[in-house]
């Protein structure tokens, strides 16, 4: 038998951040708007044979391993989504199974890949369980990913990430005290728009979501009135992102993102580095609207522009890596062959 399932990564439009408990408890409802793109996380497990191992592959990383026992890969870095997934999902080593894990996102992009993986992982598991499957609904399966992801990254995380790897396309997700409504957008035109006028540029600079999430979120609880004014004023931009996406207007779509960008760079000193500025001032003269996916502090950026040529050749003129891509409509997909 063997499992596939493969989900997309996303980039963020605007509202990330506010996507994490409690920060949208004390700011009030909170929207995040994202888009799931065709730059894939991948997860197989199959049943190679009767040995008294378990095989792990993870492939972006070039690393395996042969386990007859979870506590084996319980302190390597690259292994600990799997290693805390079974835990969770109480599965014991699965003898004679191989999984095997791939990125195609470069690592630490900042465009969600991680946590899209470990839906992957998570959907897979719950594919061999049957009992566990028919007890998991999609909130279930966000909800124990989000709570494996803070175990593994020791700091709060959010949940769009495991929004866009679900359902694809673009998402405009309200989160309001202790639930979250996701509202789809599904209008050709707009998808056909953006993809034509969005640029992802991964900048080499290897973003840490967790450690930047965390310095704000401790800010923000320690009451930092600078902190917070910047949440409320990246709040009303996804508000009024919100009201203005189905217009299709890409020029104030860009604009709209640039002014988000130009807030949560404040945010802390490590949200952007004077490489990644020089090459934002340059490509500011010829894009709508720019910023950093995710947490910022490196990644990958997206640039809404309708000079793509002109902006190409700025991203070759600084050393860095075009990202094409198309937006995902499909979400997670599973398939099982026996």
């Amino acid at each position: 038998m063997i499992i596939r399932s493969i989900a997309p990564n996303r980039i963020d439009l605007a509202g990330g951040t506010l996507d994490i408990f409690p920060l949208y408890i004390l700011l009030g409802t909170s929207i995040t708007i994202n888009i799931a793109i065709d730059i894939f996380s991948n997860c197989t497990l199959e049943n190679i044979s009767e040995n008294e191992y378990m095989e792990i592959e993870i492939k972006d990383l070039n690393r395996a391993y042969k386990i007859k026992d979870l506590n084996q890969i319980k302190e390597i870095g690259e292994t600990k989504l799997i290693y805390e997934t079974f835990k969770t999902l109480n599965i014991e080593t699965l003898k004679g199974y191989k999984i095997t894990t791939y990125n195609e996102a470069p690592l630490k992009s900042g465009l969600g890949a991680s946590s899209a993986l470990l839906i992957t992982i998570i959907k897979n598991l719950l594919k061999i369980n049957k009992s566990l499957y028919t007890n998991y609904n999609d909130y279930d399966i966000i909800d124990t990913a989000s709570f494996i992801e803070a175990k593994v990254l020791h700091t709060l995380t959010g949940k769009q990430d495991y929004i866009a790897a679900i359902y694809g396309g673009i998402n405009i997700i309200f989160f309001d005290k202790n639930q979250y409504v996701i509202e789809k957008v599904n209008q050709q035109e707009l998808i056909k728009n953006l993809e034509n006028h969005i640029v992802l540029a991964y900048s080499g600079f290897e973003h840490e979501s967790g450690n930047l999430n965390w310095k704000v979120v401790k800010n923000a609880l320690d009451k930092e009135i600078e902190t917070i004014n910047k949440l409320k004023k990246i709040q009303e931009i996804s508000e009024d992102l919100y009201e203005l996406i189905s217009t299709n207007d890409i020029e104030k779509i860009g604009l709209l993102v640039k002014q988000e960008w130009e807030v949560r760079k404040t945010l802390t000193k490590e949200h952007t580095n004077p490489i990644i500025d020089n090459f934002l001032n340059e490509v500011d003269k010829y894009s709508f609207g720019y910023k950093l996916c995710g947490a910022a502090g490196g990644g990958t950026i997206f640039i809404i522009t309708n000079q793509k040529e002109k902006v190409l050749n700025t991203i070759k003129d600084f050393n860095l890596i075009n990202l094409p891509f198309k937006i995902n409509t499909s979400g997670l997909i599973t398939t099982i062959e026996l």
